[in-house]
């Protein structure tokens, strides 16, 4: 990888090109950048399948034919991929063991301490058990025997009266049933295919953008106006994976998710779901989609 990124790099300065310019060209973000020519493999562990994808447009923006090092960067993705899977084996192994003999360890012990503590608590328990029954037999002895022999032997009657219902009817509070307020309605208007400019909502309304991932995986990264954001992160999302993108409505507010394929993923907001067309919908290639925020009133 240090190999290609040198070959990228020295490319990039024979033109006269900044990484500046790169990012312009490419739409490529900077840290990636920087990674493919410092040839920073671990950058890019957690995204691996589109490191090709970012290398080849890099490697067509300078002007570099990319089957120079084709297969010598596939074979790298491939071995980078099965290094990862078997260190988080190994270490799941370790850790597995780990617990395993902790567990063992504490079990003997904690068995060890419960049969002591319960003969210890057995045997107190029966001296205390006898001082409060020999306790309790002497308490009868004196307060009650005098009464048995000097009571009568028929004894009359319990009267028992029903206590007053304080609750009559009609008494009780009745609490009104709270009204849930109706959530903010919106209007859609699709102005181009894959952008949407939102109507309907005022100052501080909430906005969540939800994603369903119907795709295996994808690739996705979020902004708001123009500065990408951390929450959703940036990072490949697998089949029946939710992100949500929460906001606060602000005129004209622009924000944009940019996917590596859309493959019938479903894109909700505020609860309802956003109808693309087909082109759009069920595109295998990079795609991104826009949303504009026009508040109710505003001129955009």
């Amino acid at each position: 990888m240090e190999k290609i990124g040198n070959i990228l790099k020295e490319a990039r300065e024979a033109k006269g090109l900044s990484i500046e310019d790169i990012h312009k060209m490419t739409k490529l973000l900077m840290p990636h950048l920087r990674a493919i020519e410092n040839g920073d493999v671990d950058f890019f562990k957690d995204d691996l399948s589109y490191l090709s994808y970012y290398v080849r447009h890099y490697a067509n923006a300078v002007g570099v034919d990319m089957s120079e090092f084709k297969n010598e960067l596939d074979l790298l993705v491939v071995e980078t991929t099965q290094n990862i899977e078997v260190d988080k084996i190994r270490k799941r192994l370790e850790i597995n063991e780990s617990i395993k003999g902790r567990c063992y360890t504490d079990n003997t012990t904690t068995k060890m301490k419960a049969r002591k503590k319960r003969i210890d608590v057995s045997f107190v328990t029966f001296i205390v058990a006898s001082i409060l029954l020999g306790a309790l037999l002497i308490y009868v002895g004196i307060k009650y025997l005098p009464d048995w022999f000097n009571s009568d032997p028929v004894k009359p009657p319990t009267v028992i009266v029903p206590p007053e219902d304080e609750n009559e009817p009609g008494d009780q509070d009745e609490t009104p049933d709270e009204v849930e307020p109706e959530a903010p309605t919106f209007e859609v208007v699709f102005v181009a295919p894959n952008s949407l400019e939102v109507n309907g909502l005022t100052e501080n309304d909430p906005i969540e953008i939800e994603i369903r991932f119907v795709s295996n995986a994808t690739w996705i990264a979020a902004s708001v106006n123009g500065s990408q954001v951390s929450e959703p992160a940036s990072k490949t999302y697998v089949k029946d994976e939710t992100i949500v993108l929460k906001e606060s409505m602000v005129n004209n507010k622009e924000v944009m998710f940019h996917l590596g394929n859309m493959n019938g993923n479903e894109f909700y907001l505020n609860g309802e779901r956003i109808e693309f067309e087909d082109a759009i919908q069920n595109s295998n290639g990079a795609v991104k989609i826009y949303f504009k925020f026009i508040e109710e009133g505003a001129v955009s």
